[in-house]
């Protein structure tokens, strides 16, 4: 078994952290430096990242923020590694790890997406009595574009059962599946997003399944041939 020592929560804006990522960018952009890059599949991933920072200001607004949220830890080889939690409440000076994922259609899953990194992380939080409780939680994205929805509405969750959740001690992990229309009203009512946010989002989506879409259709293109424009200027 691995032995973590070192271990610590660390604000994002720490500078180890932020020399770590800027290194790892800079690698990854020199090995994709050749290749193409999809500008409709970055914009969408730009609108999923703010929306995740929205599902934040709305945990916010249901518990107390911990704000240093970057979880650092050392191995045997003393190499620092770093974990981004994605929120963290506080309640009575326990901590409760949470992990956000947007799906643009959910489904449920015996091991959803992103639970064994969080568990992984509270695994590790654990050894320094940081944190014992976790949640994870799942937004669905499918009403917002018109897709079909593959959870039945019985397994969906309402905001006050992850408010609750937040506030547990317990060495466990809470699994919660939430519509994305749960969340948009508090989110309006709240002031973190507005209809624009939303319009966004969707045209990103779409445009990120149909790039096609944005190509104007134009009609009486004007005849590429010299001698047929010679031809007619000789007529007048």
């Amino acid at each position: 078994m691995t032995a973590y020592h070192s271990i610590q929560l660390l604000d994002c804006a720490n500078k180890a952290y932020t020399a770590h990522n800027h290194y790892y960018a800079m690698e990854y952009k020199k090995k994709r430096q050749y290749h193409s890059v999809d500008p409709f599949n970055q914009a969408f991933n730009h609108q999923l990242r703010f929306w995740e920072t929205v599902i934040q200001r709305v945990l916010a607004v249901h518990s107390i923020t911990e704000e240093n949220r970057i979880l650092r830890y050392c191995t045997e080889t003393g190499y620092a590694n770093y974990h981004e939690i994605d929120y963290i409440a506080k309640t009575d000076g326990a901590l409760t790890f949470c992990e956000i994922k947007l799906k643009q259609c959910a489904k449920i899953q015996q091991t959803p997406s992103g639970f064994e990194q969080l568990s992984t992380s509270l695994d590790i939080a654990q050894l320094a009595s940081l944190a014992n409780h976790g949640v994870l939680v799942t937004v669905n994205l499918a009403s917002l574009f018109e897709n079909a929805c593959l959870i039945p509405t019985d397994d969906l969750a309402e905001l006050k059962d992850i408010e609750l959740s937040l506030s547990k001690t317990t060495a466990d992990i809470d699994i919660f599946y939430i519509d994305i229309a749960q969340v948009i009203p508090f989110a309006k009512a709240h002031n973190i997003i507005t209809q624009d946010n939303i319009d966004e989002l969707v045209e990103s989506y779409h445009d990120y399944l149909n790039p096609m879409r944005r190509l104007q259709t134009q009609s009486n293109l004007p005849l590429n041939n010299p001698f047929q424009a010679l031809r007619q200027h000789t007529m007048q």
